[in-house]
């Protein structure tokens, strides 16, 4: 299967949308602008780091929007979700961050120490609980939930879709730790696109997952909030 794929459901014309990796390449660059500026916005909304957990819910919400060809205004939308979603963002920082940092120092130890069992253990750790602390944002950004039903379905989430799970984990990770590891040196990336880039990692991986397993099931109970989420069903139930 080559590099630049197509949705093989659709007619075979000039216009037929891509998938797969070409997919990636074109919703990044289709909405570059939003996603720069959006990324500017994460780096001041999350100065106080207090705030740092609705920050990231917002760019979760953002990225997700690009993706699905929803990307007009994305500064805008930033800004809608960090303010309609500050709880819940809250939350999810004070739990996951410093349990995500805290597996990220372990790492770092162990590989400049040479104890590679202890860098195989915490690395692992740390790429299943982003994947699932990743999902709980997207779910936040899309979803009023209490605080145990959001992580309950963020980890139902990673197993349901291990692969895609772990890829966006891994990616996501390995751009942030690019960053930190070649820092000062990255600073004018990561001030661009870095944290924007790593959040459209992950959603690019996990959406069609939340999408399948917990979205169009619950917008086709609640057709008022799918028309506001974008969403549109035929008779079958199926998404147009």
């Amino acid at each position: 299967m080559g590099f630049w794929n197509f949705d093989p459901h659709q007619p075979c014309t000039a216009g037929r949308r891509p998938i797969g990796p070409a997919r990636f390449i074109e919703a990044l660059f289709s909405n570059l602008a939003g996603l720069l500026l959006c990324n500017l916005l994460f780096l001041l909304c999350c100065a106080p780091l207090l705030t740092l957990g609705p920050a990231c819910v917002a760019l979760h919400r953002v990225c997700c929007l690009a993706l699905r060809g929803h990307g007009g205004g994305l500064p805008a939308a930033f800004l809608r979700s960090f303010k309609q979603n500050f709880a819940q963002g809250l939350a999810l920082g004070f739990t996951g961050l410093p349990i995500l940092c805290w597996l990220a120092c372990t790492a770092l130890a162990a590989a400049s120490q040479g104890r590679f069992g202890l860098l195989a253990g915490a690395g692992a750790a740390l790429v299943v609980l982003a994947g699932i602390w990743g999902y709980a944002l997207l779910l936040a950004a899309h979803m009023e939930l209490s605080f145990p039903l959001l992580l309950k379905h963020a980890a139902v989430l990673w197993a349901a879709g291990r692969q895609a799970s772990v890829a966006g984990s891994v990616l996501a990770l390995a751009i942030l730790c690019s960053g930190a590891l070649w820092f000062p040196a990255s600073l004018p990336l990561l001030f661009l696109l870095g944290f924007s880039l790593a959040c459209f990692s992950f959603c690019f991986f996990g959406w069609k997952t939340a999408e399948r397993h917990i979205f169009l099931p619950y917008y086709r109970r609640h057709p008022e909030e799918a028309a506001a989420q974008g969403y549109r069903f035929d008779r079958e139930g199926n998404p147009v």
